[in-house]
This record gives structure tokens, sequence and C-alpha cells, in this order.
């Protein structure tokens, strides 16, 4: 068991004696069994940095080392992942998956908050022996550090004795009988039909019934397999140059990106950072981010995800897919949607981290040129992308939930193009997957038909680099009726259609 005083030394509160006799429920009747519920998550809160040290010693010594150094310092010093200092640390050839998250709240006129900063280690071999590990912050201040254990890539037998195993480590002797005897009263039912209990003091089991069907996907619910017309889910520009960036972004939501005198998203240069961080491997700037939300017209949330993958999974012959992503997310559609337990989503957030910006703004609304200060900064390109550097990280920043036209969409700037597993409707060789890709998700079915004609007005714009063949480019007005009657509309439920560097996503409507 972990030391139990009163404080460690950082000064941080420890469990007493007392504190775990009140969650241990001696005596009460057995109110749920092991055999029908299975652990999907464990979550030690407000754990200090020598306890959690040592914990990862017992549970993972292989990733230990590099948790205690370069990891714990990127979640307290609130710095981004850089893929050389990481590869030089880590000394084991198990495969490991490195994924960071930072988030931010922006809304005008109020200083941004962090409302997340998470550091997730996933063991891809074949046959997992490490849960994935999540160590975390939520809010502002950032002073206390959580560590959540993720146990779905486990064998189900394995389950219930790591979590003895972790809950006896935090000074809970049997967290399994705490479960078991733990009063119904004291469960929180979640929206994605998982339970969480506390079974001792901060420490929380998250369940899954094993008798019980989990809730089906909300997004699209309506939606009807084999039926209906084709609705386009997502657009991807690979290798966008500045202007073809603009011209795409300012045809689905005029009030956002054309260059008008009142701030929008185009005058707080969040495209730029994103761009930068998406294309280098930088920090975040809380000095840009924090003017940048005075130009938000309505509340924002920006994510920052950076990942690398450390170790030899060749020799482990480790799993990896193309699209990282699509496994760290819950999220059907692969989207990365990441929210923290619902008991912990009220945690304080203050803005002391972000300190008024006292230099003047950049521009000058009346001055104001949309691409002015990124291209002053760089040689000329041949495509309008920076050469990105090998440092073996992918990365990726997402502005999540505007109103346009066409439906409510975010926008996600990438180092490299998402993976697809998905019917494929024509040659792609002219969109690059492997180079920098700016992506607009739409995310419900409002003005849903009208989409497709916003195809016709992109080639228009960008006829040369979206490379439609000349004597189809007027099918572009009448693709969905040509979709929707064609052999494409029964040998899937979701199409990939190539048009030169653009890719656009679809699914039955």
């Amino acid at each position: 068991m972990l030391d139990p005083k009163n404080k460690d030394s950082n000064g941080q509160r420890e469990p007493s004696q007392q504190d775990r006799q009140d969650l241990s429920y001696p005596g009460a009747e057995i109110n749920r069994s092991l055999s029908t519920e299975l652990p999907f998550t464990l979550t030690v809160r407000d754990i200090s940095i020598d306890s959690l040290e040592r914990l990862l010693a017992e549970i993972a010594p292989d990733i230990s080392q590099l948790v205690s150094g370069e990891i714990r310092d990127l979640v307290e010093e609130s710095r981004c992942l850089k893929g050389e200092q990481l590869r030089s640390k880590y000394f084991s050839s198990t495969p490991i998956t490195i994924y960071q998250n930072r988030t931010f709240v922006l809304d005008n006129g109020q200083a941004p908050s962090e409302k997340l900063h998470s550091v997730k280690i996933i063991d891809e071999r074949c046959q997992p022996e490490n849960p994935t590990i999540e160590i975390f912050k939520l809010g502002l201040p950032q002073t206390s550090i959580s560590v959540r254990f993720s146990f779905d890539t486990l064998p189900n037998d394995e389950r219930w004795a790591l979590v003895n195993r972790i809950g006896s480590l935090m000074g809970v002797p049997d967290a399994c009988a705490s479960f078991q005897r733990a009063p119904r009263e004291a469960e929180h039912q979640c929206s994605t039909g998982s339970t969480l209990l506390e079974v001792g003091p901060g420490v929380i089991i998250e369940t899954l019934s094993t008798t019980q069907p989990l809730p089906g996907p909300k997004a699209f619910a309506d939606r009807q397999p084999g039926r209906g017309s084709w609705i386009i889910d997502s657009l991807e520009y690979s290798q966008p140059d500045y202007e073809e960036q603009s011209e795409l972004l300012k045809l689905i939501d005029p009030r956002e990106f054309e260059p008008v005198k009142e701030r929008n998203l185009l005058s707080s240069l969040l495209l730029h950072t994103a761009r930068m961080y998406a294309t280098q491997e930088g920090e975040i700037s809380a000095q840009k981010i924090n003017r940048a939300s005075r130009h938000i017209n309505e509340p924002l949330t920006l994510s920052f995800e950076r990942w690398m993958v450390l170790g030899d999974p060749d020799g482990e012959d480790a799993l990896m897919s193309d699209d990282l992503l699509s496994l760290l997310s819950s999220d059907p559609d692969g989207n990365q949607d990441w929210q923290p337990p619902e008991d912990t989503s009220a945690w304080a957030e203050t803005p002391e981290a972000f300190l008024p910006d006292s230099s003047p703004d950049l521009f000058t609304d009346a001055q104001f040129s949309p691409f002015e200060d990124e291209q002053s900064s760089a040689e000329p390109q041949e495509a309008g992308i920076e050469d990105i550097p090998d440092f073996g990280t992918r990365s990726r920043v997402t502005l999540e939930k505007r109103s346009s036209p066409y439906g409510q969409y975010r926008i996600s700037f990438s180092s490299d193009a998402a993976g697809l597993v998905t019917d494929q409707v024509n040659d792609d060789s002219f969109f690059n997957k492997d180079a920098p890709t700016i992506r607009v998700d739409f995310l419900d079915d409002k003005n849903a038909r009208s989409r497709w004609r916003l195809l016709s007005k992109l080639h228009g714009q960008l006829s040369e680099s979206m490379a439609v063949p000349e004597d189809e480019a007027h099918n572009l007005d009448t693709i969905e009726r040509d979709f929707s009657s064609s052999d494409i509309s029964s040998s899937g439920d979701q199409v990939a259609l190539y048009l030169g560097r653009m890719r656009v996503i679809a699914s039955r409507g």
C-alpha cells in the first residue's frame, strides 16, 4: 500500500484511515455482482506526484520511468509533446502510443480557460499487458493531477483483479467488496450507459452492465441505412495554400471568414495558430489564444492534439491503425470529442494562467489582410505548406461547433489526412494522405441537400486543384442525384469521393 500520510512531500492530502473506513460499507448487503458488471475505467482523483510515480512503478514498470520524467513535466508545466525529447527518454521495447490533448474554451471578452490537459499512454501490443493510462488535469487553476486506467483492451477476467490491485495501492483494501456493497443511491448514471461509483476517497470505478444494452449513437439516429439520398458529412482538402484555405472556408461560412471590418474567426488569427501547430512541432502561445478570444462572437472550444509511437511496434507485431484517433474516440464517427466523467465536469476554472495581453493588436480592422501575418514570416512554398520536420509526431487542431448556412460544423487542421475504412468511389492519386490537411465536418442534417451545390461553387473557385475532368465538371450540379440512382447507393453506408486534392465523405440520409 502507498504510504498513508496526511500529506505527501508535495503537500497534498492523502486519505486517512477514517476516510477509507467511511467507504468500505462493512456489513452492508451485496447490491451488485462482479459477474454482471464489467469494469471499464478506474479513476484516482487528485493524486500526488509521489503517489502517481509509486503507483505506476507497480502497475506498469516498463513505462513508469517515462511518466515520472517527461510526461509528468508535460502535465505539470503545461507543455506540449516533443517527439525527439520523448524518444530519447524511452528505453523499453514495449510499443506505446503517447497521445496529448489540451482543450481551451474561448469566449468574447473573457480570458481563455484550459478545460483539459490530458496525456494518454496506450499499450500497442497485440495482447496488451498494461491498461491505457491517462494522466490529466481538469480546469484551472491546475494544481492537482488525476489518473485514469482504461481496461477495454484487457481480457475480462483480468479487470477486477487489477481493480483490486490498484485500489489496494491507494489504500482501499478490497475495492471489489466496496463496489459490491455500496448502496444504490451512491451510483451515478452516465448518459453513455455506464455507471460511476466511488469505492474509496477519490477512487472511482466506471462499469458497464453485461445484462443491459448500451444506448445507440445519438448523432444522425434517424438515418436508415440503405434508404434515402446521400448527405455530405465531411470535406477534406489536402495541401491547401492560404488562398485555397480561404476560399473553402468563406464559401462555407462567409460571416466568419470574409475579411470584413467586424471581428470574426478570420481576424482572430486562430487559423494561423492552428495551422502552425499542425505543421510544426511548436508550443501553444497563451498570448495568441488570449488575443484571439477577443475576436470570438460566441464561445468556442479549441483542442490541440499531438501523438507519437515509441518502442518497437514491428518487433512486437503491434496493430497500429492508420487513424489512431479513431481508436482513442468513443464517437462512432471517429471524432475525438473527449468528455471527462460527469461527476468531475464542474471542477473549478479560473483565468489566472492567462495574463492580460498588453501588446497592441497586430493590425487594425481597416488594415487587415487575411494572411499577411502568416506569409511575411516564411519563404514562399510551392504549395503554400511549410516543410514538416520528421519528429515522428502527428498533430491536429480542432475548432468546435460553429453555425453556417450548411448546418453546424467544425474545422480541423491535421499534419496528415485521417485514415478511412469505407468504400472509395474513384481514383485518389491526387489526394496526398501524408500531407497537411484541412477538414470540415458537418454535425447535423440542417440544409444538407445544399452541400452538394457547394461542390459546384468550390469548383468555380478551385477548379485547378479540384482537378475535375472538364467533361464531368457539369455533373457537380447533379452529383447527389447521380449518387442516389447508381450502384453506389447499395454498396455501403459511407463513401469517399475524390475530386483532385479534395475528398468528400458522404453517408446515407
